[in-house]
C-alpha cells in the first residue's frame, strides 16, 4: 500500500454572511462596513489582469437583485439558483467597473486548488455504536470531492444519490470530469469515478473519504469491519476538474484534478436544496482547502453562506482543516465559523505532523495511516485531514440517529464534551470519541444532559428524570415560544413541576436554558435546584432591576451570601417571552476565569459573576415553576406566575458562542424582548417571519394585486366582514419603543382597520381608515376600561383616497418620566411625517396576537371586527422607534 499525504484546494474569496449566527461565530464574524472600491478586489489579482489577460472571478453582491448589474460587466460563465454570487471572466477594464458598483461586496479568482480504518473507527468507539445499533441509518451523508466508485463492495448500495459540477474553462486548462463531458451533470452514475475522464486519471480521493464515512466491510473479503457510519447513504458530489496548466498543477505534474470554488458553492447549494426538499441530509464532508492560513474566521469566504444555510436547515459541513503543520491557521473554507473544522491525529493520539492546528480547530480525528476504499475494489493506506474529516462527518450520522431532535449546534458540543483532551501550546482540542458521546451521555444522572420540551401535552422528553406536575402547572400550546409547539404554565402560588432526582451537579460545569415569560413584575423563580436551606442555582426574575437574573449561593448558612449575574434595567419586560441561557465553570485552583457564572439573554451577554465555593445538594430535585428546599415539598417557594418551555441542562459549560443566538432558534434583531418580524404576504402566501406565522381565516385570500414600483409579488386580501391574518402571539410589546409599516389599500370608504394588536377591550395599536377624514390614522389606547380614552394621529383631509396603494409608518417611543420627547406617537405616509401627539399610559396585553384584516379581543376569535376590506402587503414591526431618515427609506 501506498501512504500518502493528501493536501487540498480552495481560496479566500468576499461575501455577505446570511442567515442565523452560527453556533461558534465571533463578533469578528458578524459583518462590518461596506468595503471600499479598492477593497473589494485584491491588489494580486489586479496584478493578474494588468498585461491584458482575463481571469476567472467570483463576484459576491449584496443581494440577488444587484446581481443583473454586475453580469454586466463581464463575461457570466456559472450562475447560482439562490445565492447573490455570479461567476465570470473579466479584464482589467471589467474589474474596475464591478469595483465601481455599490452593490458588488467582493471579486476575487475562482482559482482551482488541490485536494487535500481498520484501527481508527475502534479508536473512536464506532465499533461500540455500531454494537449498540447505532449506525448512522436513515441518515444521509453528502461527500464533495473527486467522485465516488459507486461499485465497489466497501461502499455497493450505500451511494444513493449523485451530482457532477465540473467547470470547463480554457483559460485555466480545465475540462469536464463529468462521465457525460458536460460541466454539469445529475443522477445515477454522474459521479462515478470509474467512468468517464476520472477513470484514467487518480480520482481515489473521494472513495477513500466515503469509505471511512460511512463504509461497510460485512461480507467483503479482506475489507475493514466498517467506516464510522456503516448504515447512512453517501449522497456523492463530483466537485473537480481535469486541469492541464502546469501553473496550476506544477511543473511536470499536469495533467491534475483540482477544484473551483464556483463547483464546491454549486454543490452545496445543491445539498441545500435536497435537505429542504426532504433527503435526510446530516452532514457534507468537504476533505478539501487551499494553500493560504487563516488564524481567524473568515467570513468573506464564498462559500459561508451556503454553510451558513445548510447549519441552519441541520447539516453539519465537516472541513479538513489543511496540512501545511501551522500551529495556528487552518485553511478555507475550514476557517468559516458555521463549518466543523477537523485536523488529524495518530492513532497514539498524538497531532499528526502535518496537521494544522490551534484555536479554528473544532475538534480532532484519526487521520494518520487510515486503510480504505480506492479504485478497482482496492484498499489504500493514506494520511491527511482529508482521512480525519469523514470520521467527524460519519459520527454526526450516528450521533443523529441517537438523538434525532437536536440540532447541529447540540451535537457538535456534545463531540466536543465527551472528546479526549489534546493540548499542544497552551490550547487544548478534543479529538472525538463517538461512544461517549452517542452512549454515555445519556439522560437522567446528575451530571447528564437532559431536556424537558413542557409541550402541550406536558411530555418529558428527558425521560429517566421525569418532570412530576404539583399544585395545578397547566400545558398549553396556545402563546408558546417561537419555536415550540406548548409551554408550562404557572399561577405564582402552588403550582409548580420537580424532577425524580437532581439534574445538574452544581459544583461542576453546568449550562442551563430555558424560554421564560412573567405575567407580572415580583420576585419568583423559573427553574431551581435547591439545598436544605437556599438554592444551589436559579433562573428567576428581578423586580427592581426588571429583569432577569442567574443566581448561586455561597454556603448553606442561614447568613447567606447570594452571587448573582443578571442584564440591564428593563431588559425583561413582563408579558414577554425571552431565551435564558446560564453557564457555570467550576472553580480551579490557581487557574483565572473558573469559578465564573455567565448570563445570555436571547443569545446576548448580560452579566457575569465569580463564585468560588458553589454549594449542591444531590437529595434536592430539580424544580420550574419555583424553588423547594425539601424533595417532598408540595409548594414553591418564590413560585413563577408565568410560563416556562423548553427547559434543558448540560454538564459543560457553554463558551459565549454556544450560548448566543444558536443556543436556540431566536428571531433576527432581538437583543431583549420582542424581535424584529416581516411577512411579505406575497402572492404565495408565504410568512417569511416564520417564528411567529400568520393563519389565514374567513374571507381572506392571497391576491397578486400589489404596490407598483415595488419587489413585492403580491399582498394579502380582506373582505371586510370575516376574513384576517392572525399570528401565533403578540408580535410588538405596546409599553415599549416599536414601529410598525405595511402597504394599504382599502376598497371602500369605511371605519376599519388593516393592523392591529389588542386588549382584552380595545386596541393596544392599529393602523386603520377614518372615512370622515378620508385618511390613514394610527390609534393607541390609555386603559382597558370601557370608557376609553383614544389617542390618534392621522393625515390630512383626503389624503387617502380609496382604492389607492399608500405606505404608512406608525412609530411609538416609550414614556420616561421627565422626558419631553417621549411618548411619542407619529405616523408617516409614503415617507412623509403625518403627524404626532403623546400617550404617556400605553396598554400591553400579551396574550392577544398581532391581526391583520381588523381587530380582535380574544386569542380565539375567529372572526375581527373594524374588519378591513381591501389589501395589506409586506408588513414589519421594529422593536425601536425608527428614525425620519429611516421611515423614507422603507417605502
Amino acid at each position: 500500500m501506498r501512504r500518502t499525504i493528501w493536501s487540498t484546494m480552495v481560496m479566500a474569496v468576499t461575501v455577505v454572511a446570511i442567515g442565523m449566527a452560527p453556533a461558534h461565530a465571533g463578533p469578528s464574524d458578524s459583518g462590518g462596513p461596506a468595503p471600499s472600491p479598492t477593497a473589494k478586489v485584491d491588489n494580486a489579482l489586479r496584478e493578474r489582469v494588468a498585461d491584458g489577460h482575463q481571469v476567472r472571478v467570483n463576484v459576491t453582491t449584496r443581494t440577488r437583485a444587484d446581481l443583473p448589474e454586475a453580469a454586466q460587466a463581464g463575461e457570466v460563465v456559472h450562475r447560482l439558483r439562490t445565492l447573490p454570487v455570479v461567476t465570470m471572466r473579466v479584464d482589467e477594464a471589467d474589474l474596475d467597473r464591478l469595483a465601481a458598483q455599490p452593490g458588488v461586496v467582493s471579486v476575487a479568482e475562482d482559482r482551482p486548488e488541490r485536494a487535500t480504518l481498520v484501527e481508527s473507527v475502534p479508536l473512536v468507539g464506532g465499533d461500540k455504536t455500531r454494537a449498540a445499533g447505532l449506525t448512522g441509518a436513515g441518515s444521509v451523508v453528502a461527500v464533495l470531492d473527486t467522485g465516488v466508485a459507486t461499485h465497489h463492495p466497501f461502499l455497493r448500495g450505500r451511494v444513493t444519490s449523485e451530482a457532477c459540477f465540473s467547470p470547463v474553462d480554457a483559460g485555466y486548462g480545465a475540462t469536464s470530469l463529468c462521465p457525460d463531458g458536460t460541466d454539469q451533470q445529475e443522477g445515477t452514475g454522474s459521479a462515478d469515478s470509474e467512468a468517464g475522464p476520472c477513470a484514467a486519471l487518480d480520482c481515489d480521493h473521494g472513495t477513500h473519504v466515503a469509505g471511512i464515512a460511512a463504509g461497510n466491510g460485512q461480507n467483503v473479503t479482506d475489507a475493514p469491519a466498517a467506516g464510522v457510519a456503516p448504515g447512512a447513504s453517501i449522497f456523492a458530489l463530483q466537485v473537480f476538474s481535469r486541469i492541464d496548466s502546469e501553473a496550476y498543477c506544477g511543473l511536470d505534474a499536469a495533467p491534475c484534478v483540482l477544484s473551483f470554488p464556483s463547483a464546491q458553492l454549486s454543490a452545496l447549494e445543491m445539498v441545500l436544496d435536497m435537505k429542504q426538499s426532504g433527503m435526510p441530509v446530516v452532514a457534507a464532508n468537504m476533505s478539501l482547502g487551499g494553500s493560504s492560513l487563516y488564524t481567524a474566521a473568515c467570513p468573506t469566504d464564498i462559500r459561508k453562506p451556503a454553510i451558513d444555510a445548510l447549519y441552519a436547515a441541520g447539516v453539519a459541513t465537516v472541513v479538513s482543516a489543511g496540512n501545511g503543520g501551522s500551529a495556528t491557521g487552518v485553511t478555507a473554507p475550514a476557517c468559516v465559523s458555521s463549518a466543523i473544522a477537523v485536523g488529524s491525529t495518530t492513532k497514539q493520539d498524538e497531532i499528526s505532523y502535518f496537521s494544522n492546528r490551534g484555536p479554528l480547530v473544532d475538534v480532532f480525528a484519526p487521520g494518520s495511516d487510515i486503510v480504505s476504499s480506492v479504485r478497482d475494489n482496492g484498499w489504500e493506506n493514506l494520511s491527511g485531514t482529508s482521512m480525519a474529516a469523514p470520521h467527524v462527518a460519519g459520527a454526526f450520522a450516528v450521533l443523529h440517529q441517537a438523538f434525532p431532535t437536536r440540532t447541529v449546534a447540540e451535537l457538535e458540543a456534545l463531540l466536543k464534551s465527551t472528546g479526549k483532551p489534546v493540548t499542544y501550546a497552551g490550547t487544548t482540542t478534543p479529538r472525538i470519541q463517538l461512544d461517549a458521546a452517542a452512549l454515555s451521555a445519556q439522560p437522567g444522572t446528575p451530571a447528564g444532559e437532559n431536556a424537558w420540551k413542557l409541550a402541550a401535552n406536558g411530555t418529558d422528553t428527558a425521560g429517566t428524570n421525569p418532570l412530576t406536575s404539583v399544585g395545578g402547572p397547566v400545558f398549553a400550546a396556545a402563546d408558546a415560544p417561537y419555536s415550540l409547539s406548548g409551554a408550562a404554565s404557572f399561577n405564582g402560588s402552588t403550582a409548580f413541576l420537580k424532577g425524580r432526582t437532581s439534574a445538574v451537579k452544581t459544583t461542576q460545569d453546568y449550562t442551563v436554558s430555558a424560554w421564560v415569560k412573567i405575567n407580572s413584575a415580583v420576585e419568583a423563580t423559573a427553574v431551581c435546584q435547591g439545598t436544605s436551606k437556599y438554592q444551589a442555582f436559579y433562573l428567576g426574575y428581578d423586580p427592581t432591576n426588571k429583569g432577569w437574573m442567574f443566581q448561586t449561593t455561597t454556603t448553606n448558612d442561614a447568613d447567606n451570601d447570594w452571587v448573582t449575574a443578571e442584564g440591564g434595567t428593563g431588559t425583561g419586560p413582563v408579558g414577554t417571552w425571552a431565551h435564558l441561557v446560564a453557564t457555570y465553570k467550576a472553580p480551579v485552583s490557581g487557574v483565572s476565569g473558573t469559578g465564573r457564572m455567565t448570563l445570555y439573554q436571547n443569545g446576548s451577554y448580560q452579566g457575569r459573576a465569580t463564585n468560588l465555593t458553589p454549594q449542591y445538594d444531590a437529595d434536592l430535585p430539580l424544580t420550574v415553576g419555583g424553588c423547594v428546599n425539601s424533595a417532598t415539598a408540595t409548594t414553591p417557594y418564590k413560585a413563577f406566575p408565568g410560563k416556562v418551555a423548553d427547559v434543558r441542562v448540560y454538564p459543560y459549560a457553554m463558551d459565549a458562542a454556544q450560548a448566543g443566538k444558536a443556543s436556540a432558534t431566536v428571531p433576527t434583531g432581538w437583543t431583549a424582548g420582542m424581535p424584529e418580524d416581516e411577512w411579505k404576504l406575497n402572492g404565495a402566501g408565504t410568512d417569511t417571519a416564520g417564528l411567529n406565522p400568520f393563519t389565514l381565516s374567513g374571507g381572506a385570500s392571497w391576491s397578486t394585486d400589489k404596490p407598483t414600483g415595488t419587489a413585492l409579488t403580491g399582498s394579502a386580501s380582506f373582505n371586510g366582514s370575516t376574513g384576517m391574518l392572525k399570528s401565533k402571539q403578540a408580535a410588538v410589546n405596546t409599553l415599549g419603543d416599536y414601529t410598525v409599516s405595511a402597504w394599504v389599500k382599502i376598497n371602500s370608504a369605511v371605519a376599519a382597520t388593516a393592523i392591529c394588536q389588542g386588549t382584552t377591550q380595545h386596541q393596544a395599536f392599529y393602523i386603520g381608515y377614518d372615512p370622515t377624514n378620508k385618511g390613514w390614522m394610527f390609534q393607541t389606547t390609555t386603559t382597558n376600561e370601557t370608557d376609553t380614552d383614544w389617542v390618534s394621529v392621522e393625515g390630512d383631509a383626503n389624503s387617502g383616497p380609496v382604492g389607492t396603494w399608500a405606505h404608512i409608518v406608525a412609530t411609538y417611543k416609550a414614556p420616561v418620566s421627565g422626558d419631553a420627547t417621549s411618548g411619542l406617537m407619529s405616523v408617516y405616509q409614503n415617507g412623509v411625517l403625518q403627524d404626532s401627539t403623546r400617550n404617556m399610559t400605553p396598554q400591553y396585553d400579551s396574550s392577544l396576537p398581532l391581526t391583520v384584516g381588523g381587530c380582535v379581543n380574544s386569542a380565539s376569535s375567529t372572526a375581527p371586527y373594524d374588519a378591513f376590506p381591501g389589501n395589506v402587503a409586506d408588513v414589519h414591526v421594529f422593536p425601536r422607534t425608527l428614525t425620519a431618515t429611516e421611515v423614507a427609506a422603507l417605502g
